[in-house]
This record gives C-alpha cells, sequence and structure tokens, in this order.
C-alpha cells in the first residue's frame, strides 16, 4: 500500500498502456498483471490497486474494506481468464465524478492489455498445436508397419496435446483391445475391455470424442487397467474406410482440465491417424497378397525363396543352427482337372493348403511350390523331426482329399533334406527334390523319403530336372496394380485434405477480422477442397448485440446465385466452447464420413480464429475508445498533455485537426507507443495504420500529398532531428512549427 497522491490524467493512461502492452508477449502473465494493478494505484492516485482473478476479488475487497478503505471493484472483459480491477482509497477521492471516469479509462487499459496478452497466448498455442499435427503427419507416414505405426500414434498424441500418456485401442467384436500405448507399462498392450465402458466407450457409443477432466470418472477403473489413477482423458474414435475401428486416448496422470483447443487438436490428430491406419492396412494387405498363393493361403513360390533364403541365413549366423526342407507332391492329383472339372481341382488345392498350414508349427513356413506341389521350411528341425512332420502331414493331406479322389490317389510323396553349414539355399532344394523325384519313380506313394533312402545308382535323367536352382531375389518394391492404385487413391486424397486443413489453420490464425476469417474459409472450402459452395451463418446461440453480429450474416461465396442442386452437409461452429454459428459445403456428388470429419475440422480452425480475432477487436475498440476521449480532451483547450501522444495531439490540434483525422492521429501515436500493437488492414484502426505508413514519406519529396495527420506523425518521431533542422526536408516546417513549446 502507498501514500495516495493527486490523480492523473486520461493521457496517464494512454501512457500506461504504451508501457505495459511489451509485457502482453510473455507467455506468463503474472508480470503484466502485476505491471496493471501498479499503474493503476500510481494514475488514479488511491492507496492500492491490483489486478485479481475474478473468483478473488470478493475476498481481496473484503480484506481492503477491514483496513477502513473505501473500495471499488471494476470487471474486466477480453482476457482468458475473468479478472477484476479492485481500487482503495479514500471515499472522497473514488466517489468523485473524475475518479471514476479516469478508473473507467483505466479499466478499459487494462482490458486492452489483457486482451493483447489472450491474443498472443492464442497465436502461440494455435502455432504449438498447428505445428504438433505437422509433425505427426510427417512422422506417422513415415512407416507402412503397422506395428511400428501404433507406437508413433501413441507417442505423437500424447506431444501434440502435452498428455502424460496415451492409449490405442482396437475395437474386437464386442471388445476394446489394447494395441499399443506410451509412457505406461507395456504388460498393458492385450488388455481388454467391454466396448461400452469407461470414457473410451463413451467415444464409441456417441461416435465422438468426450472429455472427460474429473478424477472420479475413473475411480471404478479396473485394476490392471490402463485407466487407473488417471486424471483427466480425451477420447476420440478412430475411423477409416467409412468404419469405426477403435478409440485413441490421451491420459493425464494428474488433475488437469484439457481444453478445447486440446480436443480440437486430438480430433484432427485421429483424422491423420485413422489415414495413416488406412495406408499401412492397405499396404499390409497388398503385401500379404503379394506373398500368398490365393487357393490355398500358403506362402507362393517368390516368398518361399524369400523366406528360405533368410532362414538358411539365420541358421549359418547361428551357434548349431539346424534347418530342414520337405517337399510334398500329389502327382496323381495333375489330372483332376481334366477328370474331375475346375471347381474339384480348386477345392482339392484349398483342402491341401489347409491340411499343410494346419500341420506347421507358428514359425515354420508353408508354401506352394509347383502345380500339386508343397514344401514346409521347419525350423529348428533336424532330418528325423523333419521326417515324423513330414509323416503327419502325408497323413493329414489323405485324410483332408479322400473324398476327392479315387482310393488310394490322395497319397502323397514326400523329399526330406537336412541343411547342413555350408550349403546353399539352393543346394537344400535339389537334395530334398533329388528324394521326392526318387520316391515318385519308384511309385512310393504315401512314403517320406530322405537321400539316405536313395540308391548310389539313382541320378535323374536328362529330360529331367536336376536341380531346382533359386532365381534372383525378386524386388522389394511392390509392383502396384491398377486396382491397388484405385484403393489407395482415396486415401492419398484424404492426406492432401487433411494437410490442406492443417495449413489453413495456420493461414486463419495470422488474420486479424472475423471477415477475413470467414471469407478465407469459405473460399477455402471451395477453391482447395472443391465443394461447389460454402458458406458460414449465424447460428441461433449466436449472440446479437455481439461485435461479430453485424458480420455474422451468410458468408457464401456467389451470393447472387441460387444454392446448387445436390448434396449439402452442415457442421456447427464454436467460439470458445459456446455454439457461434454453422459452416456449410453443397455439392453434387454425395457427401460422406471423410467429408463430415474434414469439416468438423476446418470448423474447429474457424472457431479459433474467430475467437482470436474478436479478442483482437476488443483491443482495437479499447484504444478507439482512449483514442476518443484523449483527442475530446486536446481538442477542448486543455493544455498540452506529455509525452509523444500528446505531443502529437497538442501539434495537430494547433494546425486546425479536429473530429476523426484527430482520432486517427491519437490511434496512431497510440499504437506508436505501445511498439506497433494492432497493426490492421481494416476496421477502426484503418485510419491510424494509414498514417503510420505514410509517415515514412519524405516532406521534400511527397510534399501536401501525404496527410496532415502522417506529417505530424514523422515529426514526433524525428524529435530533436525535426526541432534542430529537419524542416523543409524530411519534416514540414508548418508541422515542426507547431511542435515547439510541447512537452519532450
Amino acid at each position: 500500500m502507498t501514500v495516495p497522491h493527486s490523480p492523473g490524467t486520461v493521457a496517464d493512461a494512454l501512457a500506461l498502456l504504451a508501457r505495459v502492452m511489451p509485457l502482453a508477449s510473455c507467455t506468463d502473465a503474472e508480470p503484466l498483471v502485476t505491471a496493471l494493478g501498479d499503474g493503476a494505484r500510481d494514475v488514479l492516485g488511491v492507496a492500492d490497486a491490483a489486478v485479481v482473478d475474478a473468483g478473488e476479488a470478493e475476498e481481496e475487497a473484503a480484506a481492503l474494506r477491514e483496513s477502513g478503505l473505501e473500495v471499488a471493484v471494476l470487471t474486466l472483459e477480453g482476457g482468458d481468464v475473468p479478472r477484476t480491477l479492485v481500487v482503495a482509497g479514500s471515499a472522497e477521492v473514488l466517489r468523485t465524478a473524475e475518479t471514476a471516469q479516469l478508473a473507467r479509462a483505466v479499466a478499459a487499459v487494462a482490458a486492452a492489455a489483457l486482451a493483447q496478452h489472450a491474443e498472443l497466448g492464442e497465436r502461440r498455442r494455435s502455432a504449438e498445436l498447428q505445428g504438433g499435427l505437422a509433425r505427426a503427419a510427417h512422422t506417422l507416414h513415415g512407416s507402412l508397419d503397422l506395428s511400428t505405426l501404433l507406437t508413433r500414434i501413441a507417442r505423437e498424441a500424447a506431444r501434440v496435446v502435452e498428455a502424460d500418456a496415451a492409449v490405442v485401442a482396437r475395437l474386437t467384436d464386442e471388445e476394446l483391445a489394447v494395441e499399443a500405448v506410451h509412457a505406461l507399462a507395456p504388460e498393458l498392450i492385450g488388455w481388454r475391455m467391454p466396448a461400452g465402458d469407461g470414457v473410451p466407450g463413451r467415444a464409441l457409443a456417441a461416435g465422438e470424442t468426450v472429455l472427460a477432466d474429473d478424477q472420479a470418472e475413473f475411480a471404478d477403473a479396473p485394476p490392471g487397467s490402463p485407466w487407473v489413477d488417471v486424471g483427466a482423458a480425451i477420447a476420440v474414435p478412430v475411423h477409416w474406410g467409412g468404419r469405426l475401428h477403435g478409440v485413441l486416448s490421451a491420459l493425464w496422470l494428474r488433475p488437469a482440465a484439457p481444453d478445447q483447443a486440446q480436443v480440437d487438436a486430438l480430433d484432427a490428430f485421429a483424422d491423420l491417424a485413422g489415414v495413416a491406419f488406412a495406408n499401412a492396412s492397405a499396404h499390409t494387405g497388398l503385401a500379404l497378397s503379394l506373398r500368398t498363393d490365393a487357393l490355398t493361403g500358403c506362402l507362393n513360390h517368390a516368398a518361399l525363396h524369400d523366406g528360405l533364403r533368410r532362414e538358411v541365413e539365420r541358421a549359418e549366423r547361428a551357434t548349431g543352427g539346424v534347418l530342414s526342407l520337405i517337399l510334398l507332391d500329389l502327382e496323381q492329383l495333375r489330372d483332376a482337372d481334366e477328370e474331375h472339372g475346375r471347381l474339384v481341382a480348386d477345392e482339392i488345392l484349398r483342402r491341401a493348403g489347409h491340411a499343410l498350414r494346419s500341420t506347421t508349427r507358428p514359425y515354420d513356413l508353408a508354401a506352394r511350390y509347383g502345380s500339386t506341389e508343397f514344401a514346409l521350411v521347419t525350423v529348428e528341425a533336424d532330418e528325423q523331426q523333419a521326417c515324423e512332420i513330414a509323416a503327419r502331414a502325408v497323413t493329414r493331406l489323405a485324410t483332408a482329399l479322400d473324398d476327392l479322389a479315387e482310393p488310394g490317389a490322395a497319397n502323397a510323396t514326400a523329399g526330406v533334406a537336412q541343411w547342413w553349414p555350408g550349403m546353399t539355399a539352393g543346394d537344400l532344394v535339389a537334395r530334398a527334390d533329388r528324394a521326392l523325384m526318387y520316391g515318385r519313380r519308384s511309385g512310393r506313394r504315401g512314403e517320406v523319403l530322405t537321400e539316405a533312402d536313395l540308391p548310389a545308382s539313382f541320378a535323374p535323367g536328362r529330360g529331367r530336372r536336376r536341380e531346382r536352382r533359386l532365381p534372383p531375389p525378386a524386388s522389394t518394391t511392390p509392383a502396384w496394380s491398377p486396382a491397388a492404385d484405385d484403393t489407395a487413391e482415396p486415401m492419398r486424397a484424404r492426406a492432401r485434405q487433411l494437410a490442406l486443413a492443417s495449413a489453413l489453420g495456420v493461414e486463419l490464425a495470422g488474420l486479424s477480422g472475423v471477415d477475413a476469417v470467414l471469407e478465407t474459409t469459405t473460399a477455402a472450402l471451395q477453391d482447395a477442397f472443391g465443394y461447389a459452395r460454402a458458406g458460414i451463418e449465424e447460428g441461433e446461440a449466436a449472440r446479437r448485440d455481439d461485435l461479430l453480429g453485424e458480420l455474422l450474416a451468410s458468408v457464401a461465396r456467389d451470393p447472387g446465385h441460387e444454392p446448387a442442386s445436390g448434396h449439402r452437409l452442415t457442421v456447427p461452429i464454436r467460439r470458445d466452447g459456446a455454439p457461434w454459428g454453422t459452416l456449410w459445403v453443397e455439392r453434387e456428388e454425395e457427401l460422406g464420413d471423410d467429408d463430415r470429419r474434414l469439416l468438423e475440422t476446418v470448423a474447429a480452425h474457424a472457431g479459433a480464429a474467430v475467437s482470436t480475432a474478436a479478442r483482437r477487436e476488443a483491443l482495437e475498440r479499447a484504444c478507439l475508445a482512449a483514442a476518443r476521449a484523449l483527442a475530446g480532451a486536446v481538442a477542448g483547450g486543455g493544455a498540452p498533455q506529455p509525452g509523444a501522444v500528446g505531443r502529437a495531439l497538442t501539434a495537430g490540434r494547433r494546425l486546425g485537426m479536429q473530429g476523426q483525422p484527430l482520432i486517427d492521429l491519437a490511434l496512431a501515436a497510440l499504437l506508436e507507443e505501445a511498439g506497433g500493437a494492432g497493426e490492421a488492414a481494416g476496421g477502426p484502426l484503418a485510419g491510424a495504420a494509414e498514417l503510420r505508413r505514410r509517415a515514412d514519406e519524405r516532406w521534400d519529396e511527397q510534399g501536401d500529398a501525404i496527410p496532415l495527420g502522417a506529417r505530424v506523425l514523422a515529426a514526433v518521431r524525428g524529435g530533436e532531428e525535426a526541432l534542430g533542422g529537419g524542416a523543409g526536408t524530411r519534416f514540414d516546417p508548418a508541422v515542426v512549427a507547431a511542435l515547439e513549446g510541447t512537452a519532450g
């Protein structure tokens, strides 16, 4: 508490705004709040003044009243949180009309500074979130491996919204299964819960994002689940291919209050994740189809070569590595196509493939090797163990095919060979093939033969195959067929749209006017996203008396034309969490879920940009009101005011300026002292911005073509240079003369 002194003037209030405005760029609001309280006390000449949170105002006022002071409480609007200005002094001072008017001017200054701080904070936050989404998009699309992608999605989701942990859960029948986690115990992977339970279940049931910031919502989390000890969470359904596939959850392992910006960011990230999932799933399915024989479900010939080479290399690296190869032949079924028809032949192959796949262990390989030949690569199995596996395979083939073949025709012949150090994959195939060929030629159906069973005199004839040498490795680059391209194109288009939406969000965040936000949004939906028509309309919940009410009429492109026939989609726009208006698009083609999610993303960007622009316009209104008050005081013949603002207005009055030109000069001088805040191409600061721009022009080059207010502003900027010899060159001599005698 300080000793009261004489109150200041409106000019002092404006000088306070100029002093504190640089603090508005600080991340922390505390320095600005402290400076505003100290400045209000000095300008008003009272015992104490402080800017406090609205919820603390009564407690602060009560404490000051106990000390015998009169207290006034003024509401400050436009900041990131509700705040009030609490002023304490003697009743004689606070109850005068002059003090009340000055207190309102100081409150307007404080509100303008807090609005600027909130606006800059929103811009920083928007830039950080958009930057996080851009980084996440780059990271997610860097891998087509599903397991790697799941881990990256969990990690990037937590980073984007600054959460402590994240969970990716997949929808399987009636359950959610945890597929990946970030910053949680890896043992949680595989944990299952009923699809309708908990916060993720609510997101699934509603088909939309759920925000839970009450710890009580997690009190009943099952022991051992990822939601134990969670303080807050955002759960977002993940879609792709027009279907709901799971839930992405960002978790805070402490009490927290995630805001709407974080919800919107995770929504946008979930769209990116859905596209990445779809790309990876398509790649996995295509890769599997390229390696799999369609009829039998076994690996195809090329995949067998690739797998066998890898297993031979692994066995060579291991100490005492063991590996065997089994080749089986159903030679008696070669004529099944001609004797029984194509359908029966296909059924034989399907059954044979299923029988062999059920014979192999999870880490063995089963492949179709020829028309009626199959191969089994048995890992960590010597010749004896491989013979046992081969015997089981022969038995299962006979059982599976018995009703589709002549008696005894379903008996297969098997050749077995064991790998030894120094052998190539081709050598192993040749040895197994030699044993198989001997079994076929000797008529030993249903038997398993090894190289040891062959007589020394056996050698394949010149007209038969001697060895099966493996061809060079196939390219690892998939040969994308037209069908694959057709399937992938919608996903690529979706990825492009999401990238455009992120770029639009960045562009909107940099706009300073609400009308510019609305026009840019609708233009982008038509020009960049390809919708026939787009518009933004006022919603029922929007306040008519709001600053933006007059701007909320329809902003549709081509307003003179009748709406195009076709399909229409509408989504709400929310400003600071409350309904504000609607965004709609139209086109001839049907609009689906991808369009809806894209439009919701754009609406979230537009709502955030409108909120930021509204704060900027609140700042402009506060500056305009203060400038009008100061210009009125100077025009009324008051004494010259201190500072650059006072000098400019005194000179302007001496030169005959009045009305709006004098107000524009006050605004321009005020913005000069405030460090350039509020630069705008339109709106109430447009005139001031023009004066500041034209003030850079030289008098000896442009003369009276320079607006008078700009000439005054240039001379005030010049200071000693203008008064010490700059008249007639850079500065207008008449303006320099009008500045003489003003307070420096």
